[in-house]
């Protein structure tokens, strides 16, 4: 009878300790959690950002946003304005750069040889700017001053 008692005992501290570890880190997951939300980056939106464009410029959608080491943001324009804004407005280059004011601070690229239906950039490490187009595979790259 001993011995079952003794087994059964140990049994319950297997169980107990067991136990324990579950509720330590399920208390430990809840209070990392609330911090990496404490601790985390804030995004505000600017409604002020970018600054309006220049020359009376339309944007089609935006299929591709990438930023390089100085924090300038570029945006890979789609050719897809509307008829009516046409009427009063001009298609904008299909790449353009923001410094972090959301100041325009370059364009480039020609409609004439461009990928179709531009998609997605990226800034190397040496600093030139790379685009691709889904509808024909083709890829491109770019000087950061938009040299082809």
């Amino acid at each position: 009878m001993l011995r079952n008692e003794r087994q059964n005992e140990e049994r319950n501290s297997a169980f107990a300790k067991i136990w324990f570890c579950i509720g330590l880190v399920a208390a430990l997951g809840i209070v990392g959690r609330a911090r990496a939300q404490d601790g985390g980056a804030k995004f505000v939106v600017d409604p002020n950002w970018p600054k309006p464009l220049p020359e009376k410029w339309v944007i089609g959608q935006v299929s591709g946003v990438c930023v390089d080491a100085q924090d300038h943001v570029f945006i890979v324009n789609r050719s897809d304005m509307t008829d009516k804004e046409a009427e009063v407005a001009e298609q904008a280059p299909p790449y353009i750069e923001f410094d972090p004011d959301g100041n325009m601070v370059n364009s480039f690229g020609d409609w004439k040889v461009v990928p179709n239906i531009t998609h997605g950039c990226t800034i190397d490490y040496e600093n030139n700017f790379w685009t691709a187009g889904n509808g024909d595979g083709i890829i491109q790259k770019y000087s950061h001053d938009g040299n082809y």
